[in-house]
């Protein structure tokens, strides 16, 4: 899995704890800030996790900013568990040939190794 194309869909999964508004920034992209602003306004022992597939990627030219046309509704897990146990379903039903893991670092490498299997 490369950079992203245009057309590409994008997997973002974000961890409460980790993400950061500078991050949120730096992705650039307003409709998905909303989504997980909202997000975290819900209670946090319900929803340690957030993944969602932005579709058709578009880069803006010139910048580092991305735009995707539409968000799917997000899945939201209450621990990693819940998110591990899921996971290798869903790696096999969610299109996206990129992925953006906003979350620690053993969450990243776990999900990696789901992502790509060794």
């Amino acid at each position: 899995m490369g950079a992203p194309e245009p057309g590409d869909a994008i997997v973002y999964l974000i961890e409460r704890t980790s993400v950061t508004d500078e991050e949120l920034a730096y992705l650039g992209d307003p409709a998905l800030a909303r989504m997980v602003e909202a997000w975290l306004k819900r209670p946090p022992v319900a929803s340690a996790y957030l993944m969602t597939v932005g579709r058709n990627y578009q880069p803006v030219e010139g910048s580092e900013l991305v735009n995707c046309d539409s968000y799917d509704d997000p899945f939201i897990f209450p621990d990693k568990e819940s998110l591990f146990r899921q996971l290798p379903w869903l790696v096999k039903r969610v299109p996206g040939g990129a992925w953006v893991i906003l979350a620690t670092e053993d969450i990243h490498d776990a999900v990696q190794g789901v992502i790509r299997p060794h």
